[in-house]
């Protein structure tokens, strides 16, 4: 295991095997879940890792980060909310044609 795998909490990947994650090619996803579920020292992990842009890149790409925590990365950040792939309307709504259909 390389030594960002081994600063990270193993409870936020319990569906991977974390050497199996590669922290260059797996940057996006190891970045949303610390963002997502980590606690304050894997942010400073990942923070001592990667670059502060590459971290708001994956944060702002993130489809699967909660709104609560978009709100609170966007406040840390200082990364305007529309700029959060999961807070835009369009791909948190699921689009069913038939809604409204009864609503006469």
């Amino acid at each position: 295991m390389n030594t960002l795998n081994s600063k990270l909490s193993s409870t936020i990947f319990w569906d991977t095997d974390l050497k199996q994650i590669d922290p260059d090619k797996h940057a996006d996803f190891i970045i949303q879940r610390v963002l997502e579920y980590g606690d304050k020292d894997d942010w400073l992990t990942i923070k001592k890792y990667y670059s502060l842009g590459r971290i708001k890149k994956a944060a702002c790409q993130a489809r699967n980060l909660s709104k609560k925590s978009a709100n609170f990365w966007s406040l840390i950040l200082g990364i305007p909310k529309n700029k959060f792939i999961c807070l835009k309307q369009h791909s948190r709504q699921k689009q069913n044609p038939f809604w409204g259909a009864w609503d006469n």
